[in-house]
Formats: C-alpha cells, structure tokens, sequence
C-alpha cells in the first residue's frame, strides 16, 4: 500500500476521498486503515453519497458491514434520498425484495 492509500485526505482524479475507489475495488485493508488515519467514516462524495451508501449502491455489502461497524450513519442520504436500509430491501443480491409490488402477485 502506497502513502498516497493511507493519507486520509487524498483524492481521486474526480476529486473526492480516495475511500470511494477504495468501496469500488472492495479493498477492506485500504477502507480500515484510512478510517484508522483518521478519515470520516460518512465522508461525501458525488451525489452526497457517504462510502458506505456508495457500497450500498453497488450491492457490495461486505464492506457496507465493514462500514457500519465503523460507526457509518445506517440511516444517512444521498442527495436522492437513498439509504443503506432501502438499499438493503430492494437489492438485487439475496434476501432482498424482487422487485415487485406486492399487488403485482
């Protein structure tokens, strides 16, 4: 691991934390020790999304754990309104909704 991966405040080529890259590659020794370098766990990046909404997002949920055990606000938003817990309930990866209203059979 680079300096540059453990500095809390470096940024990607988009210009937000390189946390959000981190979530994306699904690097967990990256994601601890940039929260152990003083990073905050609800940093924002684009669309307002926190690392572990982002994680969320794109149904990596591991690191959504990872996250959450960290002290990341399960019930924070995005600028769409998005949170872990809808997340979590329409997810496309197991246990969560299909997709379908109830109405719907």
């Amino acid at each position: 691991m680079s300096i540059s991966d453990i500095d809390p405040d470096a940024l990607d080529a988009r210009g937000q934390s390189i946390i959000f890259k981190r979530v994306m590659e699904e690097d967990t020794a990256a994601i601890t020790a940039l929260l152990d370098a003083g990073l905050d766990v609800d940093v924002r990046g684009s669309f307002n999304a926190t690392p572990a909404l982002r994680a969320a997002i794109a149904d990596i949920w591991p690191v959504v754990e990872l996250l959450l055990e960290r002290g990341a606000d399960p019930m924070a938003t995005d600028r769409r309104g998005m949170t872990i817990p809808w997340l979590a309930t329409t997810s496309r990866i197991g246990g969560g909704e299909t997709g379908h209203k109830p109405s719907d059979g």
